[in-house]
């Protein structure tokens, strides 16, 4: 597999794992990493990266742009994680150069699973976050190989199987 990273990510993971061929840099159209099989099947999940100080600027003052992502996303009928560079615990606890609480961040991490299925992952560390993001495409890259990941078998919500999810221009405030 090859995981596709976003030319805007500042900071990639690495991606150092068995199954990994390669990397490449492409402009996303949501989310910062994603996946390319051999196949050349590209699943409609995309991992959206945030850091602690992230989450709390994106679902604070950012807000309204994170929703038109999020509204994006299911017009794309992509599915869209939120893995955070976070424990629950350390959000909890807030972030020294914000004005929201911990708990309201939780709250609207779990109101987005909610009404949008934007799933929230927390991981202790940026190593734990590849490894996440590693495990869950390569078990839909198993599954696929099987026959049986709803991904690569099912039509999509839309009825497209085809979707533009690499931009060949830069991101706008659609």
């Amino acid at each position: 597999m090859i995981i596709i990273t976003d030319t805007r990510e500042q900071l990639p993971l690495e991606f150092n794992y068995p199954y990994v061929e390669n990397t490449e840099r492409k402009t996303l159209k949501v989310g910062d990493y994603m996946v390319r099989y051999k196949n050349g099947y590209i699943p409609p999940i995309s991992f959206e990266r945030k850091r602690k100080g992230e989450i709390f600027q994106t679902l604070g003052k950012n807000y309204k742009r994170f929703k038109r992502e999020i509204e994006l996303a299911k017009e794309l009928n992509i599915r869209l994680i939120i893995i955070i560079e976070a424990t629950m615990t350390s959000v909890l606890k807030g972030y020294e150069k914000s004005d929201l609480s911990g708990i309201s961040i939780i709250r609207k991490l779990m109101t987005l699973w909610i009404k949008h299925n934007v799933y929230p992952v927390f991981c202790k560390d940026k190593d734990e976050m590849g490894l996440y993001i590693y495990e869950f495409f390569s078990s839909i890259g198993r599954l696929t190989m099987k026959g049986k990941s709803g991904y690569a078998d099912l039509p999509t919500l839309s009825g497209k199987r085809d979707i533009p999810i690499i931009r060949t221009e830069g991101r706008g405030n659609n």
